[in-house]
């Protein structure tokens, strides 16, 4: 059983922005999930991978079956082999796999005893997605790259079994409660073991990147929950992700923007521990997003305030963003106005004016605040909140996404 968190023997309230983001609302846990589980949150209930009480049975896998775990009732089953004839099973799934998951090629250990299953849920923009497999390999080449999403970024956590993964001329091996960013615009390939059960997270390319720039280093590498930051993470996504539905919807912004803040944290924090000199410039590059968002609430920051946080001068942090084409001062503009926007959205903000959220995120000027907003949205700040009340896609501007392109 999963732990209880109204049962939590130090009952702390969750930050939303795990420390000192800059997210101005603390939120108990239990305001967005009722009593899920007996236990401590912080003890027993979440072993060294990290998880709570998802433990895939590998025998099952070897028996034909699929692989099983504590049930995930507000993930919806996508598909599953347990109703299918044995000689249709891998056949079937590829073909839901490479809808639901990525496009990829992909080779059975043993097609006949082959078992899967596939689970699908969704959080604010982000979508989530568990899938459990017997033993196989698959591969996502370059002649899948077109039919493949570009906005996206993968976050997966090892759940049960293992995964020998090559992506961006990295090799590592993921065990259960390991972690590794994955993106769909570079090939990969990756050998499953029986019984294995990975979850993935799939992130907007846009609002990962926001918080920590460029991914490409940060690809292919595999980190454990070794330490608070990275342990908080593994269980924070198995936790959100076995109880998505139960999460009202004028929380699920607040919870993908905590998830995305999080994990930024987490590989920033994996990469420094790398200890590479050349990788110097990446680092800074995160430091100071990560600077930004721990302050960003604070009118009075500025570069200098955030360069010295970070431990280097203005001139060197700006050196480093410019290979991002971008600057400390314009990622304290975005990130604000990001915020701002995201607040607007929230019907659950409805009772907070729009000049309380602008001076709640830094803004000291309503006509300065304005006017940027509209410039990077195509609306006034007001109209932009008329167009939420009326139910219109907030998805407009630069935040425009890109849809499924149809694979051949």
């Amino acid at each position: 059983m999963p732990p209880r968190l109204d049962k939590v023997r130090s009952p702390a309230r969750l930050l939303l922005a795990y420390g000192s983001t800059g997210l101005q609302e603390t939120r108990t846990v239990n305001e967005f999930f009722p009593p899920l589980c007996n236990g401590d949150l912080y003890g027993q209930a979440y072993t060294a991978s990290g998880h709570c009480g998802r433990t895939a049975k590998r025998s099952d896998a070897l028996e034909g079956k699929t692989p099983t775990r504590a049930p995930t009732d507000f993930m919806d089953t996508v598909f599953s082999t347990d109703d299918v004839h044995p000689r249709d099973r891998f056949d079937y799934w590829h073909d839901v796999a490479c809808k639901t998951i990525i496009e990829h090629d992909s080779r059975a250990e043993h097609p006949a005893r082959f078992a899967a299953h596939i689970r699908a849920a969704s959080l604010g923009t982000s979508e989530v997605v568990l899938f459990g497999n017997s033993p196989m390999t698959v591969r996502h080449a370059t002649k899948h790259l077109s039919h493949t999403r570009d906005d996206q970024i993968f976050l997966c956590q090892q759940v049960a079994g293992e995964l020998a993964l090559e992506h961006e001329a990295r090799d590592c091996r993921l065990t259960p409660g390991a972690l590794t960013l994955l993106d769909p615009r570079l090939p990969y390939e990756g050998t499953f073991s029986g019984g294995s059960e990975l979850l993935v997270w799939k992130f907007p390319r846009r609002e990962l990147e926001a918080r920590m720039g460029p991914t490409r280093d940060l690809v292919g590498r595999s980190l454990t929950p070794v330490d608070g930051r990275s342990s908080f993470l593994a269980a924070h996504l198995s936790l959100v992700s076995d109880h998505i539905g139960n999460i009202p919807f004028s929380g699920t912004g607040q919870i993908e923007s905590q998830m995305l803040d999080l994990t930024a944290l987490v590989f920033a924090n994996g990469l420094r521990r790398e200890g590479n000199s050349s990788r110097s410039r990446t680092l800074v590059c995160l430091n100071v997003r990560a600077a930004i968002e721990a302050h960003l609430a604070n009118p009075d920051l500025d570069a200098a305030t955030v360069a010295a946080a970070v431990g280097v001068s203005v001139r060197y942090a700006n050196l480093a963003l410019a290979e991002e084409q971008t600057s400390i001062s314009r990622l304290i503009l975005e990130r604000r106005l990001e915020r701002c926007r995201i607040a607007l959205a929230d019907p659950a903000q409805l009772h907070r004016s729009v000049s309380e959220i602008a001076y709640g995120w830094g803004f000291s000027d309503m006509t300065h605040f304005g006017r940027r907003f509209k410039r990077a949205y195509g609306v006034l700040p007001r109209d932009y909140r008329k167009m939420q009340d009326l139910g219109v896609s907030s998805e407009i501007g630069p935040s425009k996404r890109k849809g499924w392109q149809s694979a051949n």
